[in-house]
């Protein structure tokens, strides 16, 4: 098994080497989480935003991606320095084609977001900034469990964000969408205040 990465490989290497199959053909999950070391706390924040990007999602998904969101926060206040997973799901093997596909797009997608994120402002990789990055993530999460329509994307894009930012050891990118995130909770508690003084404007005509 492949050992943890220094700290200053690019996204891409650490992703390519983290998909390095065993001499059976096979990589594991479990495998994945151990060679990408610390930054299995972005990669997962950000894997898990991709499908909540999509505007209109099947009923009850974001919840799920809610929940999911929750329990990482969690963990990340724990201080935790890698992600609790089930040992089923840590056992789970990707098939070689699906490592195939990981390894030609996945990469070229992270080569791409080289270009605009890189390895600044050091205290990203401090354990105090994951267990204050911890907040924006729960509080998305708590939104995303909410059944208010349309309101996946935004939470799910300030998640991408700082998911990246702990991928990649991108303070400015941490920064941006812990702001991100903040500014969305600014937004929802002022619109379900404002929403609540209608109805009762409402009540109140009745």
């Amino acid at each position: 098994m492949s050992t943890p990465h220094p700290a200053n490989n690019r996204l891409s290497d650490v992703l390519r080497s983290a998909l390095d199959v065993d001499a059976d053909g096979f990589v594991t999950v479990g495998e994945i989480m151990e060679r990408v070391a610390e930054r299995s706390f972005g990669l997962l924040l950000f894997v898990v935003a991709l499908p909540t990007l999509v505007p209109i999602l099947p009923p009850g998904a974001s919840s799920v991606v809610g929940v999911l969101y929750i329990s990482l926060s969690l963990q990340m206040l724990m201080g935790l320095k890698q992600p609790w997973m089930p040992a089923r799901i840590r056992r789970y093997r990707l098939s070689p084609k699906v490592v195939a596909s990981l390894q030609k797009r996945g990469v070229a997608l992270m080569e791409k977001l080289e270009r605009v994120s890189r390895p600044r402002w050091s205290f990203a990789s401090h354990p105090l900034a994951l267990r204050a990055l911890a907040l924006p993530v729960l509080a998305m999460g708590l939104i995303l469990l909410l059944p208010v329509p349309f309101m996946n994307t935004a939470p799910a894009f300030s998640i991408l964000i700082i998911g990246l930012g702990l991928l990649n050891r991108d303070g400015l990118m941490i920064i941006i969408g812990a702001a991100v995130s903040a500014s969305l909770g600014l937004v929802f508690v002022f619109g379900a205040h404002l929403l609540k003084d209608v109805w009762a404007w409402l009540l109140s005509l009745v």
